[in-house]
Parts: structure tokens; C-alpha cells; sequence
């Protein structure tokens, strides 16, 4: 005997709903409804009126496919204007994308239902001739001729009056019994008594995350009361839920959480996250951490906990995972990618990278249209400012996928973005830096420290992760209501924890380190080459700044597409000192010295004389990079003030 396949899901899916088709259509429900009197006599209505209660045509099929198909199949638009849909079935948890065929072997087998239900007509209509017959015609024995002449004429009639009665009802049957592309026709003509739009399913989606045992609400969970009674947020499966994903696995006792610690819900979890979150070697304990390491692992949780239960209300935060190798960044991002994908996505570094052409950021940022939590992997390159800025500030963006037009859409995902080094870029914008969300993993486990099985833990953990996650989502709105005194703002102040040295350090360090501007700057203002003057009428041109600027960068190994043009004038603006004259930017209240026209590329360029070492010795010049030229120059010798023109 050959193997008996097993049957896959949406096979599974469209034996249910012809179930439910032929359990609707049951032909003795249908004998009651439309055939039979009301009354209980067991007597057969007026065939005019089961002429009028059976459909007829196309119009009154639809009505009857639609109510029962009503709970179970949904048509979406999803390109918007052009007649183009997708269909779903609800596979008793939520509705699942399926193709037009699926659709057309349920409406296949709805159609054999109707031509059933066609017959059962021809049926009454027989059983109502032979009673007929039975109680008026002649005695057959008596009256042979007179019987046979009745019935020939009471069939006739009979005949006729049905065919008028039922010429529609025979032809829709006839054409669902013949023409086997009915149904897609069918499929098309039902379909927007079907329609559910898609900021419905875009707000069930926002509401509700579907497990395998029940559907969590996760708008009574953002306004959930004190004690925590999980109970509250927890409801059956119903198909009126019109969420189109769900997590692959169950949610497991409930309960009251105020009782419970992260510990007690999570210990493994919790004991993994103070291991490895790390800031200062020095002050490295597990078991003991200290506040940066308690801060930062806050940090952390909300971020995740406001990304899954609070998207898309979240918006002006990126996080940026600092670490060296084996510190356990991938871990952390394997198992919150497997316990709430298809809310996660792995999107391409490309798409944040400095000089990327816009439209090849569109194409790998477009598989995070509908994520709640974005990682991105192995950042090493220069980050684009304004690509981040976008993605972190919840705003509405155009992306376009393979093969396929641009469209729109709203942000509902916060970026985790992991590197084993410091993120580049520009601190000078004070948009990107405040967004700045730093994590730091600075313990390298050893192989003797590694645990094999972690993984396999954490992921038998994750009832208790997902509770661990709903209390810091607490933590974080009972902040956010201290502070504005509102239930339901979500913003940046979600994100909230004691400000600590590790924050404010860092990023006086990243200003240290990435601004180049400034760096250059000062070294113009150390070598004479621009001095600062009283008089309002001097001027230094921003645009011969800028263009030393990209040359100073060159020189020390940056490309000249990653200088952001605007780079300058927004440092000098942030100084106080950008003005405008001649409608042309200027830098306001200093001067170039006396024939000195390039003397800001000869910095740029490393060209000033006698360069020198750190420890003071001579250097060959192509040896010396334009920072240390810049830094060993012999300064210049202050010469009388002269007016430079504009």
C-alpha cells in the first residue's frame, strides 16, 4: 500500500470551510428554510415562494456565499485604487494570505452544495405531482385513458410553471455545473461584499498579538491597572479579529505578576542580559551589578517591551548594541527574533550605510514595512544620518520591493542596530544623538564560560521573558504618566532611565571623536589660519571652508561622498556663527589671514612646514596624515589684521 500524504495546512484550511459550506447548506436545513412550510405541517410552500426564497442569479448567490463565508474568508485591498486585492482565510487562529485557487476550490465545492439543493426542487416538485395525482386523477383501473391524459397534462403544466418559476435558479445551476472558470469569475463578483479594509486589519493588528492558545490585547495591556491581572488582556481566538499574523507558540499560565520579580519570572534570562550587558570592565559583576549595568538592561527591555506591545505609538529612539566578539549579542537577537517573529526582521546594513544610493536603502529598507523590531547586523561603515533619522521618528516612508512600485507607509518598528565597534555619526546633529539608544556587551565569555544549551534555555523561558517585558512596558508607562500625566502618550520619555555617566560619557566621546569639524576648526584657529576679529564687516566664506573641509577628511582615509554637505554650515550654525551675506552662507566675526587664500587646503593637505612626531622628531611629509600636520605645525605668526572681501 502506498503512503497516505498528510494533508498540508491550507489543504486543511479549505477541507474545514467546505465543511462548513455543506454544514450551512445542509440539504435538510434547506428543505426547512425554502422548501417546507413554516408551520411544522411537513406541507410544501407555494412553489412561487420557494421560487422567491431560493437565489436565483448571481446577486442573490452573492448574499448567500458572502453571510456564510462572512467569518471565515476576507478580501484586502493592497494597492490602492487599482482593483488589485489579496485573499485570507481564518485558520482558527488568524487570517492567512491565500491564493485566488484556494478561493475557487471553496466556491467549487459551494456550487456542488447549490446543485444539490437545485435537485431537491425537481424533488418537491415531484412529490407534489404525485400527490396531485393521487388525490385528483381518474381511477386508473377504471379509467385508463382518462388517468394517463391527466397526468400527461398535469406533468405539462407542472413542466411549464416550474420552467418559468425556476428558468434563472436552472441556469446559474446549469452554469456552476459546466463552466469549471465560474468561480473565479464568482470569486471576483463576491469579493467586495467580502472587503475588509486595511485600516481595519492595520488596527487589529496594532491591538491584538495571537498566540496559540489565546490573543493577548495589548491596548488593556498598555492601560492595564495595578495589580497586573494578565487575566484581563487575555481573550479567546475569534475570527472578528482580523490580525493576519501570530506567534508560533502558546502563552501559558497567567496570573497576577506584582508579585513577581524579573528574576523569578525569567532567571536565566535576567542572569544572561547582567553577564552580558557591560560597560566598564573594572567594575564587571554578574551577580552584583552595578547601576549602569541595571540602567542600561532597563534601557533595554523597554525598548523591546514598548517595540512589541506598543507599535507603531513608539517613535525618536534607535539603539545602538556596542560589543566585543562572543559577548552575547547574537544570542540576545536570536532569541527575541525567534519568539516574536513575524513582528522581527533581519534587515541589510546597507540600508543605513553612508553612501548608499537612496534607492538601494528604499529597496532593503522595504522588508521592515511591517516589523516592530529591526535589527541590522555587523554595522562597521559610517551611518547615513538622515536614513536613521527617518526610520527612528515614526514617520510615514516610501519604499519600493523587488519588481514591484513604490509605496507608503507608516514606521512601526525602532532599529537595533549591532557592531563590534563605535557607531559613526554625526553628533553634531542633536536629533540623531538624543534618539541615541547605547547598549554595551564588553564581556568576552570564553569558551569555558559559554553555555551550549543557552539558547535552548532561554527559548523554554520565554513565557517568563514575555512577562519580564510586559512589566518593564508597566514601568515605562507609569514613567510616562508621572511625567505628562497622560494614559496614552507614548513617545521618547518611554525610554526614560536615570541619566548615568555611561550615557552622558559615551556620548561626550562620540562628540569627541566624530566631530571632525570642530576638530578642524580648532586646529584653523591654533595655526593663525583663521583669527577671530571684532569688526561685523569680516567674513569667512562657509563654501571655502567646506571645501577644505572635504579635503582635510580625504586626507585622513574618508571618502569625499561621506562628508554630508551640510556638515559645516551645521557645526558653525550650532556655534552662533552663521550669518548670511549676498544671500551666500559666511562665517561671521572671523577672517582669513593675509594671503591666505589656500592656506586652509594647505591644513587640509598636511602641507605645513617642519611636521613633526608626538615625540617631537622630524617626519617625512608623505608619511604624516593631515590630523598630525595639523597638530605638530609650527603655529603661525599673527600679522596685522587686513579686511578680506566677500
Amino acid at each position: 500500500m502506498g503512503k497516505v500524504g498528510r494533508l498540508t495546512d491550507e489543504q486543511k484550511q479549505i477541507h474545514e470551510l467546505a465543511r462548513h459550506i455543506i454544514k450551512e447548506l445542509d440539504l435538510n436545513r434547506w428543505n426547512e428554510k425554502y422548501i417546507y412550510a413554516p408551520d411544522g405541517s411537513g406541507n410544501f410552500l407555494e412553489f412561487e415562494e420557494i421560487a422567491r426564497r431560493t437565489p436565483k442569479n448571481a446577486a442573490d448567490l452573492r448574499f448567500v456565499v458572502s453571510n456564510i463565508l462572512r467569518n471565515h474568508v476576507a478580501y484586502v485591498h493592497t494597492v490602492k485604487d487599482r482593483g488589485a486585492g489579496t485573499w485570507y482565510i481564518n485558520n482558527g487562529r488568524y487570517y492567512e494570505q491565500t491564493p485566488d485557487s484556494t478561493i475557487d476550490l471553496i466556491l467549487e465545492v459551494f456550487s456542488y452544495q447549490y446543485r444539490r439543493i437545485m435537485a431537491l426542487v425537481d424533488e418537491a416538485y415531484d412529490i407534489s405531482v404525485q400527490s396531485t395525482i393521487s388525490a385528483n386523477a381518474p381511477d386508473k383501473g377504471a379509467d385508463p385513458d382518462g388517468y394517463f391524459k391527466y397526468v400527461r397534462e398535469l406533468n405539462k403544466a407542472y413542466n411549464e410553471e416550474k420552467s418559468l418559476l425556476f428558468k434563472e435558479h436552472s441556469a446559474l445551476a446549469s452554469t456552476m455545473g459546466s463552466n469549471a472558470g465560474w468561480s473565479l469569475k464568482f470569486a471576483r463578483e463576491i469579493a467586495p461584499s467580502l472587503l475588509v479594509p486595511e485600516d481595519v486589519i492595520e488596527q487589529d493588528d496594532k491591538n491584538y498579538l495571537v498566540f496559540d492558545d489565546y490573543v493577548l490585547n495589548t491596548n488593556k495591556l498598555v492601560r492595564m491597572s495595578s495589580p497586573l491581572n494578565f487575566d484581563e488582556c487575555i481573550e479567546p481566538h475569534r475570527s472578528t479579529i482580523k490580525v493576519t499574523r501570530a506567534l508560533d507558540w502558546s502563552l501559558g499560565d497567567r496570573g497576577i505578576l506584582d508579585s513577581d520579580t524579573d528574576f523569578s519570572l525569567a532567571p536565566t534570562f535576567m542572569k544572561f542580559l547582567y553577564s552580558s550587558i557591560c560597560y566598564d570592565m573594572d567594575t564587571y559583576n554578574p551577580n552584583n551589578p552595578d547601576q549602569a549595568t541595571i540602567d542600561m538592561a532597563e534601557s533595554l527591555l523597554r525598548g523591546l517591551a514598548v517595540s512589541i506591545f506598543a507599535a507603531p505609538n513608539v517613535s525618536r529612539a534607535w539603539y545602538g548594541i556596542v560589543g566585543v566578539p562572543a559577548s552575547g549579542k547574537s544570542v540576545l537577537t536570536s532569541v527575541v527574533n525567534k519568539m516574536f517573529e513575524p513582528y522581527t526582521v533581519f534587515a541589510s546594513n546597507r540600508a543605513v550605510s553612508a553612501g548608499v544610493s537612496p534607492q538601494s536603502a528604499s529597496f532593503e529598507m522595504n522588508v521592515a514595512r511591517d516589523a516592530r523590531i529591526i535589527f541590522m547586523d555587523e554595522i562597521e561603515n559610517k551611518l547615513d544620518d538622515a536614513t536613521i533619522k527617518r526610520f527612528s521618528g515614526s514617520s510615514i516612508q516610501r519604499t519600493e520591493g523587488k519588481g514591484k512600485d513604490s509605496e507608503q507607509w507608516e514606521v512601526q518598528g525602532i532599529l537595533f542596530l549591532i557592531s563590534n565597534f563605535d557607531f559613526k555619526f554625526k553628533v553634531s546633529d542633536d536629533a540623531m544623538l538624543e534618539r541615541f539608544k547605547p547598549i554595551f556587551m564588553n564581556k568576552n565569555h570564553t569558551a569555558r564560560e559559554k553555555d551550549p544549551l543557552l539558547p535552548s534555555k532561554l527559548w523554554k523561558e520565554r513565557d517568563g521573558i514575555l512577562r519580564v517585558l510586559v512589566r518593564a512596558l508597566i514601568r515605562a508607562r507609569d514613567a510616562v504618566r508621572e511625567i505628562t500625566g497622560s494614559e496614552v502618550d507614548f513617545d521618547s520619555r518611554l525610554w526614560d532611565v536615570p541619566d548615568t555617566f555611561w550615557q552622558s560619557e559615551y556620548k561626550t566621546s562620540l562628540e569627541e571623536e566624530h566631530d571632525a569639524v570642530g576638530a578642524f576648526w580648532e586646529g584653523l584657529l591654533r595655526y593663525n589660519a583663521i583669527t577671530p576679529c571684532q569688526s561685523k564687516s569680516k567674513f569667512v566664506k562657509v563654501s571655502e571652508f567646506q571645501k577644505a573641509f572635504v579635503e582635510y577628511q580625504k586626507n585622513n582615509g574618508v571618502r569625499a561622498s561621506d562628508v554630508g554637505g551640510n556638515e559645516c554650515r551645521d557645526r558653525i550654525a550650532k556655534m552662533g556663527l552663521l550669518t548670511k551675506v549676498s544671500n551666500q552662507n559666511r562665517i561671521k566675526n572671523h577672517q582669513l589671514n593675509p594671503n591666505a587664500t589656500h592656506l586652509m587646503l594647505q591644513f587640509a593637505r598636511g602641507m605645513l612646514e617642519n611636521p613633526r612626531d608626538e615625540y617631537g622628531n622630524p617626519v617625512e611629509r608623505d608619511k604624516v596624515s593631515g590630523v598630525q600636520a595639523l597638530i605638530n605645525a609650527e603655529p603661525i605668526e599673527e600679522k596685522e589684521e587686513v579686511s578680506v572681501s566677500n
